[in-house]
């Protein structure tokens, strides 16, 4: 797998802070340290064509240009005489790093972020936020020779019963949102803290079967802004993968290619083997219904208890038994529940060509549009 991510340029800054990853035509910050003793801030310096707003502030501003640049904040003795010449120039200190916090009832605080260069790490504490209450965004500075950005949260403010809020991690690399109510009900919790990272790595060769990689199907990238858009359920480890996949009986000039690439590599579909896809070939309501559920992000049943009685034990199985549980399906005849809705799937096809562009509108659209109706074919048959 390969990760393609938006091209940015290093600043480092001497006597200051500010420095980090950026891309071409951001707007850079940056902030002088405090004077030593017997000294004042003179100017900002760069080799590197650097245009500062104001190059006698301390804190100023400047546009990226495409390529690695470095800035220093120079001083001068009280008395006359600058740091950058031949003055005794202060001694750089540690740079200090905060996190802006921002709540939508108009509170703003900032919480200290801790730097382990060697791990290429910023840890940030983030206590208590009352998410029950309003959202909450966490913006940690692009810092540099660091990959991942963590925010640490009691386990508590991710298992609220009464109320909903947010808690949004925002870094250069990309942002993570979470609702206060995403832990609530979870079995198995250990430690009384939860931690969201956000990690910037290139990945490649293979996975192992204990790593097995699974699609996330509403995943979208935008190429305006370079970001990859997806929602989830549950806590994992994600990441940014471009997959391509293509059939033998699928041209690229025939008018369903794009619908079959797109569905093809989120999973929802595999083909029909031997690198076909059988593009004409008829959908049984078991292999629409499926590929119906996966578009929709919906996962099986995997020991379902009620089930229609001619769901067998199959790949569609557990599908069918989803379905029947949330009441897209109502089944026929004496297998169907009288008192369950019934509703109108989006994805009604003919053939296979046609479910891929019915499957990649579903998953644009994420809800079903709900209207009564019937389905008059039993789970194997086939869809005329």
């Amino acid at each position: 797998m390969t990760v393609n991510e938006v091209v940015t340029y290093t600043v480092t800054v001497v006597n200051g802070t500010g420095g980090g990853s950026y891309a071409q035509g951001a707007t850079v910050s940056i902030i002088a340290n405090a004077a030593a003793s017997g000294q004042t801030f003179d100017k900002w310096t760069s080799s590197d064509s650097v245009t500062f707003a104001n190059t006698n502030s301390a804190t100023t501003t400047f546009t990226m240009p495409g390529k690695n640049v470095t800035v220093t904040a120079t001083y001068k003795n009280t008395g006359g005489g600058s740091s950058g010449g031949g003055g005794t120039p202060s001694t750089p200190s540690a740079p200090e790093y905060n996190a802006d916090v921002k709540a939508e009832n108009g509170t703003e605080t900032t919480l200290p972020v801790t730097v382990d260069k060697d791990a290429g790490t910023a840890p940030v504490d983030a206590g208590s936020q009352n998410l029950a209450q309003d959202g909450t965004v966490i913006t940690v500075p692009s810092i540099p020779d660091v990959n991942t950005y963590t925010v640490g949260i009691p386990v508590p403010e991710l298992s609220t019963t009464d109320a909903q809020g947010t808690l949004t991690l925002d870094t250069d690399t990309g942002s993570v949102t979470v609702p206060s109510n995403m832990l609530t009900g979870t079995q198995g919790i250990s430690g009384s803290k939860a931690e969201i990272s956000i990690s910037r790595a290139l990945l490649s060769g293979t996975l192992t079967a204990a790593a097995r990689r699974v699609s996330v199907p509403n995943g979208r990238y935008d190429p305006a802004t370079g970001t990859v858009t997806f929602f989830s359920t549950h806590f994992s480890e994600y990441a940014v993968a471009y997959n391509k996949v293509s059939f033998n009986d699928v041209a690229p000039s025939a008018w369903y290619n794009k619908a079959v690439s797109f569905i093809a590599a989120r999973e929802i579909t595999s083909g029909t083997g031997n690198g076909n896809y059988s593009p004409e070939a008829k959908l049984t309501c078991g292999e629409f219904i499926v590929m119906m559920m996966k578009a929709y992000g919906i996962a099986p049943d995997a020991n379902p208890t009620d089930n229609f009685s001619d769901a067998g034990n199959t790949y569609y199985t557990g599908y069918l038994a989803a379905a029947k549980r949330l009441g897209i399906s109502a089944g026929v005849g004496t297998r169907r529940a009288r008192k369950s809705p019934v509703r109108k799937c989006p994805l009604y096809c003919t053939t296979r060509s046609r479910s891929a562009a019915s499957c990649r509108r579903g998953t644009a659209e994420k809800r079903s549009t709900s209207s009564p109706t019937q389905d008059k074919l039993t789970h194997g048959q086939r869809m005329p």
